[in-house]
């Protein structure tokens, strides 16, 4: 057992009702892989501090390793219900949560609405996997100036693995 993991459980025994060490603590579980646990302290912290965002957001993250959409989904909307402007990243992660889950309408609503509410130079993310979503199901016009709008935005968006290959597939197939 690491010395943050006691130290932060000695908090917790010492201070039953302190949110950021519940927080910290799940956090160190999750990075040591004691996935369990860290569900055990994480859902202690949402009891407890049921608008704790970040809570959420730990265990959405949690149950999306665990590839439990549902609950990860149930999560992540409650994290952006507390605070919605957080980042298009958590938007993105949640439009996951439902493409993985099965509701690819859904994911694409999700960022959809995302972008809307972000300024423009904070929406690559959300439009370059809005851009892949689009080419899923199979709106590779769409796709396409999705994804060059998010290189646009931001061209570090070339440097994710597959990024260029994904363009040229989309150019493939909406050329005549």
């Amino acid at each position: 057992m690491r010395s943050s993991e006691l130290q932060l459980k000695k908090v917790i025994k010492l201070c039953p009702y302190n949110a950021a060490a519940y927080l910290c603590l799940g956090r160190t579980l999750l990075q040591q892989g004691k996935i369990f646990e860290a569900q055990k302290i994480l859902n202690r912290l949402v009891e407890l501090k049921p608008n704790s965002a970040q809570g959420h957001l730990e265990l959405a993250k949690m149950y999306r390793t665990l590839r439990d959409y549902k609950k990860a989904v149930r999560h992540m909307s409650a994290s952006l219900s507390i605070e919605p402007a957080l980042s298009i990243e958590l938007h993105v992660v949640l439009a996951e949560a439902y493409y993985r889950g099965g509701d690819i309408n859904k994911a694409i609503q999700t960022v959809s609405e995302a972008i809307e509410s972000f300024p423009e130079e904070k929406t690559a993310e959300g439009h370059a996997y809005l851009g892949y979503l689009l080419g899923i199901h199979g709106e590779y016009k769409k796709a396409l100036d999705e994804s060059r709008l998010a290189l646009k935005i931001d061209p570090n968006c070339a440097n994710r693995k597959g990024f260029h290959e994904y363009l040229r597939e989309l150019e493939a197939r909406i050329k005549p």
